[in-house]
């Protein structure tokens, strides 16, 4: 249509898209999918906008972000349900189901009424001998405690401080399963990365925090993606080279 404000789409012929009813299900999520791919052609990196949707159609993962919680040892069961409610259940609801360890809080008749009467599923636990059947959240640990080790050793009275640069700095790498960063997969965007300004300031409080964020940011960061390297460089010592192949 064209009038006096410009050119503009009838509303008449586009409400079937602006009306489209919102995806609860797999099968609704493909045909939202199939419909929007016709626009890929108009909009501009249409692939990335739609990821956090296509990464859906694989299944539900078990795990996407990491969440560590500083403890003072080793928690008894209500001690870890308490944190499960103040660090997970209040910001992404209840789970349909936990994988754990074979720790005894988790075995315990206390955890599996809990878990019973919040309608939560113990879908396994990861073998006493074998802990890597939890692989994700065993490797999540492995690069935590690894950044921990490496700067809390100056600062050892302090390390439950540093956790959240930790968790800020994992959730913000790319997967190479998943091509996104966990950030993108649970919350559809990525987080800014220190979005303050280079302007200096006059408050000294203000001034130390921002060159202690910066100073743990980078270190988590630049660490992680040591990790993540020698993991590839391990990981490659295992692989054969292929077989040559000829034609005919």
């Amino acid at each position: 249509m064209i009038s006096q404000q410009g050119v503009e789409m009838n509303q008449s012929k586009v409400h079937a898209v602006t009306e489209w009813p919102e995806p609860t299900t797999m099968k609704e999520l493909q045909r939202f999918l199939g419909f929007t791919s016709f626009y890929q052609q108009f909009i501009r990196n249409y692939s990335s906008v739609a990821s956090p949707l296509t990464f859906l159609l694989r299944g539900k993962p078990k795990r996407l972000a990491c969440k560590p919680v500083p403890m003072k040892g080793l928690p008894m069961v209500l001690q870890t349900a308490e944190a499960l409610f103040q660090h997970v259940f209040h910001n992404f609801g209840l789970p349909e189901g936990i994988v754990s360890d074979r720790g005894p809080q988790f075995t315990s008749r206390v955890w599996r009424s809990f878990c019973k009467h919040l309608g939560i599923n113990i879908i396994n636990m990861s073998s006493g001998y074998h802990p890597q059947s939890n692989g994700q959240a065993e490797r999540s640990n492995k690069e935590i405690r690894r950044f921990l080790r490496s700067y809390c050793s100056r600062e050892q009275q302090r390390w439950s401080e540093f956790l959240p640069w930790a968790e800020y700095a994992l959730n913000s790498l790319t997967q190479s399963s998943m091509g996104l960063t966990p950030f993108q997969c649970v919350l559809g965007y990525q987080p800014l990365l220190f979005p303050w300004t280079s302007e200096s300031s006059d408050v000294p409080v203000v001034v130390e925090w921002s060159r202690l964020s910066q100073e743990v940011w980078e270190h988590a960061y630049v660490h992680l993606q040591l990790a993540i390297r020698r993991q590839r460089f391990q990981a490659n010592q295992h692989r054969s080279p292929h077989p040559p192949y000829t034609v005919g």
